[in-house]
This record gives structure tokens, C-alpha cells and sequence, in this order.
């Protein structure tokens, strides 16, 4: 599965993840909107890659049903579901 994220990432933990039903969205919560509407700031990785970078979002990986987001707010592992 696809995760479409901010080349923030690369410096900066996941604060939301969204699954769509088809494919994962992740920004920091850094991101401006100016930033978000320029596509050159975003990278597509696989699922597992993702995980491995950030162990802590597998928990919600595994879990998550379409359209809901986790909030991290650090790494231990703990998020808070907003469902849309």
C-alpha cells in the first residue's frame, strides 16, 4: 500500500496518519498549505518502508479502517483515533 508523505519526514516523526482505504497519508504538522501545494515536497513510500522508519505507527498500520487519522503525539506508540 502507498504512503503519500511530506519530504518533512525526513527530519520530523509523523503527527497524523490517515488511511483512506486505499492508500496512507502522513504529514508532521509542520507542513504549510503553501508547502502541502507544492508537489516537488512530497515522496510516495511502501507501507513497510514506513513502518520501519517509524515503528511506532505499526500498531494503527495494522488496526486502522478507512477514513479514520491517528494523532501521535510522540513514539511510544499511543495515538488517538479522529475518525472523518
Amino acid at each position: 500500500m502507498p504512503v503519500f508523505l511530506s519530504k518533512l519526514h525526513a527530519e520530523h516523526p509523523p503527527r497524523w496518519v490517515t488511511f483512506t482505504g486505499q492508500d496512507l497519508q502522513s504529514v508532521t504538522g509542520l507542513e504549510s498549505e503553501e508547502y502541502m501545494d507544492d508537489a516537488a515536497h512530497h515522496e510516495v513510500w511502501a507501507a513497510g518502508t514506513f513502518a520501519e522508519r517509524f515503528p511506532f505507527v505499526a500498531e494503527f498500520l495494522r488496526t486502522a479502517r478507512a477514513g479514520q487519522t491517528a494523532l501521535f503525539t510522540e513514539a511510544s506508540g499511543e495515538f488517538t483515533i479522529e475518525d472523518d
